[in-house]
């Protein structure tokens, strides 16, 4: 009686990967499958967003994980950018990314009256209480040398997916987005950086437009490659800030924009470097002595 060897994958594995292609071997078919695969899951968008910003220069980690401050239960948020100061260690920058997928495009219903009586250091980014300390302090012209602060023109108020029923995944990018900039702030800014700011982005590969009314009241709708959009909900203390759209497509601008950008605002942050690092070294000593941090 023969014995056979047992199928190596089995049945299941051989219809997986069965194909017209004569020429091609199981492992490449399979291979090619999985390919499709990675495309539709996103991650080759990851990789990409990560490696455009390493080639500006910036810090880039992967894949990083944080607790969900309502729900308090562990998500991953895609791609995480830093630029710091590099003498004293008391500034650092960062942009935390959520990736999207598709090919269905994503609608911005903007405006230029979006920010109208919200306070434009609280529409930046997720900011410690020492950056817009430092910033609203600085002369009248201080932030305005920051485009991000000024946010000239017209904001977006709301988004929209194009041909779908299925769920608002907008929303859930954006929100995704803002909750591990939340996270980071709470958990890994001040106590260690006393100048610490974080900024919310989604990047996304599918279409993107922009839908406005224009001055005769006409609806005006026009594909871009990045636009800011102004989330607005209640978690915490938090209350609302812009997160960053940008397609990838617009991807090597915005990274430019990026750099010259946090270059802009450590340069406004700089002449308080020292200040703060005597507070690190007094916080330090203190700690090394066994005394109490004095409460403020």
């Amino acid at each position: 009686m023969k014995h056979r060897c047992p199928d190596r994958f089995g049945s299941e594995w051989r219809a997986l990967v069965r194909t017209e292609e004569p020429n091609v071997s199981d492992n490449e078919r399979l291979g090619n499958k999985i390919r499709t695969w990675l495309d539709k899951q996103g991650y080759p968008l990851e990789m990409r967003t990560a490696a455009a910003f390493r080639a500006e220069g910036l810090t880039v980690m992967q894949s990083q994980y944080y607790l969900d401050p309502e729900t308090q239960k562990p998500r991953e948020i895609d791609v995480i950018c830093d630029m710091a100061n590099s003498e004293l260690p008391v500034a650092c920058l960062r942009l935390v990314i959520e990736c999207k997928s598709g090919n269905k495009p994503w609608i911005v219903f903007s405006s230029a009256h979006t920010l109208y009586g919200f306070n434009r250091l609280f529409a930046l980014g997720v900011l410690s209480d020492t950056v817009r300390r430092e910033l609203a302090a600085t002369t009248p012209d201080g932030p305005e040398r920051l485009m991000w602060f000024k946010k000239d023109g017209r904001v977006g108020y709301g988004v929209a997916q194009a041909f779908t029923d299925e769920s608002p995944t907008p929303f859930v990018a954006v929100l995704s987005a803002v909750k591990a900039s939340l996270w980071q702030h709470t958990n890994l800014g001040p106590a260690s950086v006393p100048l610490f700011a974080v900024f919310p982005v989604v990047v996304l590969d599918s279409p993107l437009f922009e839908c406005y009314l224009d001055d005769q009241g006409s609806l005006q709708l026009a594909e871009v490659a990045t636009i800011d959009f102004f989330f607005q909900m209640q978690i915490g203390s938090f209350s609302g800030t812009c997160v960053r759209f940008v397609t990838a497509r617009g991807l090597p601008d915005y990274c430019r924009e990026v750099k010259a950008e946090f270059g802009a605002l450590l340069g406004i942050l700089e002449p308080t470097f020292e200040r703060y690092w005597d507070v690190l070294m007094r916080r330090a000593d203190r700690q090394a002595s066994g005394i109490a941090e004095p409460q403020e």
